[in-house]
C-alpha cells in the first residue's frame, strides 16, 4: 500500500481514535501569546498549550516580561486549558541553574502542568557531561513534572535526559520542504516514518507525539503522485496513534492563524478533539 493510500485508509479510524480524553497540545511559539493568539488557542479546542518562555540566549532570560506571561496564563486558566513552560536548553551548568531557578519558580506560582525542556542544537553540542546535566535539571525541577522535546532520532546527549524525565515529546515532523524538494530532513522523513521512529526511540516513556502543521502538501515529484495536505496529515497522525501516546502535539500556533491554508490546518487540529 502506497503512502497516499495508507493515509486515506487511516482517515476513517482517526476520528474514533482521537477521543476527547486524548490530550491535544498546541505549541504557542517563543513569545507571550497576544489576545489574538489566545483566541486562536481557544478555537483549536486543545487541552494543553506549550509556552516557549525562553530561547537559548546566554545569559538566560525570559522571552518577554514576567507579568505578561502571568497574565496569559491566567487567561488560559479561564479557558480551561493547561499550560507547560518550555525553555530552550543549553548543556551548560550556569545556564541550567539560571534557567531552572526562573522557570521552576514560575511553574510553582502559576500551577503549570509541567516544564518541557527543548533540547536541540545547544544541548546536543554542549560541553557539560550529558548525564550530569540531566541529573542537575531533574534535581532543580524538584517534584514538578518534567518532560523533554527534541529531534525524532534521539541524540546521544538526550538519552540521559529522557531517562530522568516523566515524559517525552518527540518532534515527529513530516513536512514537504519546497526549497529543497524533499520531506523534512531528507530521505526517511516522509509521513508515517518519523512517527514510527519516535515510537522506537522514545516509546519507553509516556509520549506526546508532535506533528507539523505546515508545508504538508506535496506536488507531484519524480513520478510520484501529488499528496494533499489532508493526506499527509492523516498518514502522519495514523502512524503517531499506533503507539497509543498520551496526546498529539501540533507545531505551531502561528501556522494555525497565518499563511496560506491556515483554515484547513485549523480544521485538522480541531478534529483531534472532536467527540
Amino acid at each position: 500500500m502506497g503512502i497516499v493510500e495508507a493515509g486515506r485508509a487511516a482517515g476513517q479510524a482517526i476520528a474514533q481514535a482521537t477521543a476527547p480524553e486524548r490530550q491535544v497540545w498546541v505549541f504557542a511559539d517563543f513569545k507571550v501569546p497576544s489576545a489574538a493568539d489566545l483566541r486562536t488557542i481557544d478555537a483549536t479546542r486543545c487541552t494543553d498549550v506549550v509556552l516557549g518562555v525562553a530561547n537559548a540566549d546566554k545569559p538566560f532570560r525570559l522571552k518577554g516580561k514576567r507579568a505578561a506571561w502571568l497574565n496569559a496564563m491566567r487567561s488560559l486558566d479561564g479557558m480551561g486549558v493547561r499550560w507547560h513552560l518550555m525553555p530552550w536548553m543549553r548543556r551548560d551548568e550556569r545556564f541550567i541553574r539560571d534557567c531552572m531557578a526562573v522557570v521552576v519558580d514560575m511553574a510553582g506560582e502559576t500551577d503549570a502542568a509541567s516544564i518541557l525542556l527543548d533540547a536541540e542544537y545547544h544541548w546536543i553540542h554542549g560541553r557539560m557531561d550529558a548525564t550530569d546535566a540531566a541529573v542537575l535539571a531533574r534535581q532543580l525541577a524538584g517534584d514538578i513534572r518534567l518532560g523533554v522535546t527534541g529531534y525524532t532520532k534521539v541524540q546521544e546527549s538526550i538519552d540521559p535526559l529522557l531517562d530522568v524525565c516523566d515524559y517525552g515529546c518527540p518532534q515527529a515532523y513530516a513536512f514537504w520542504n519546497p526549497q529543497q524538494s524533499h520531506w523534512s530532513h531528507g530521505a526517511g522523513s516522509e509521513p508515517g516514518v518519523p512517527q514510527r521512529r519516535a515510537a522506537r526511540e522514545w516509546g519507553h516513556k509516556p509520549m506526546v507525539v508532535a506533528l507539523a502543521a505546515y508545508w504538508l502538501a506535496r506536488p507531484a515529484r519524480r513520478g510520484l503522485p501529488p499528496m494533499t495536505q489532508r493526506e499527509a496529515w492523516d498518514t502522519s497522525l495514523a502512524a503517531a496513534l499506533e503507539s497509543d501516546p498520551l496526546g498529539i502535539g501540533v507545531w505551531s500556533l502561528k501556522w494555525l492563524r497565518k499563511w496560506r491554508g491556515h483554515q484547513e490546518r485549523m480544521d485538522l487540529v480541531r478534529a483531534l478533539s472532536a467527540p
